[in-house]
């Protein structure tokens, strides 16, 4: 019991702590407003870096869904999922990009470092320590995103104890990384 109590207490701390306003890291209620209006996203930044593309927002990828453009979520057993990225990437996210997709290998290649991962849950993201998927359909989906973010800038979006690591050389892009303390 005192382990259960123990690994709560551990995770209640970790997601409250990337709620939290850090340098460089844009506002929860910024982070939605991509979501829920896709139209003040700036996807065409995935087309431009290598390694990205955009979320299925012009549904570019037919899986087969009745895909709705204000809502890219699918629901699957009261959870949502993002399914819509073509095989071999993973969902990705900022508030200035909005919805893209990441080669998985990216987030495999860096030895040493973790990942700043999101959920979406009741309009909102919140962190989580991974991302878990589900097979729907003949494609993966993935229950959050790991979060993208402006390598160049000085807003890079990262949280706090996070950096912008580039995926490729010369990528505008990159992910949110921490290396292992």
């Amino acid at each position: 019991m005192k382990t259960v109590l123990f690994v709560y207490f551990a995770l209640m701390i970790i997601s409250f702590s990337g709620c939290q306003k850090g340098s460089g890291q844009a506002s929860v209620a910024g982070m939605n407003a991509c979501i829920n209006n896709p139209s003040s996203c700036n996807t065409s930044a995935y087309n431009q870096n290598q390694g990205y593309v955009p979320y299925n927002y012009n549904n570019s990828y037919n899986y087969g869904y009745n895909y709705n453009y204000n809502q890219p979520f699918n629901y699957i057993n009261n959870t949502a999922y993002l399914c819509n990225c073509p095989n071999g990437t993973m969902p990705t996210y900022n508030s200035y990009s909005g919805l893209g997709c990441v080669r998985s290998a990216s987030t495999q290649a860096a030895y040493g470092y973790f990942y700043y991962y999101m959920g979406w849950n009741t309009n909102q993201w919140y962190t989580t320590p991974y991302l878990s998927t589900y097979s729907y359909n003949q494609s993966t989906c993935y229950n959050g995103v790991v979060q993208s973010c402006l390598v160049n800038s000085t807003n890079n979006m990262c949280p706090a104890g996070y950096t912008c690591r580039a995926t490729s050389a010369g990528n505008t892009l990159g992910l949110c990384t921490a290396a292992y303390r």
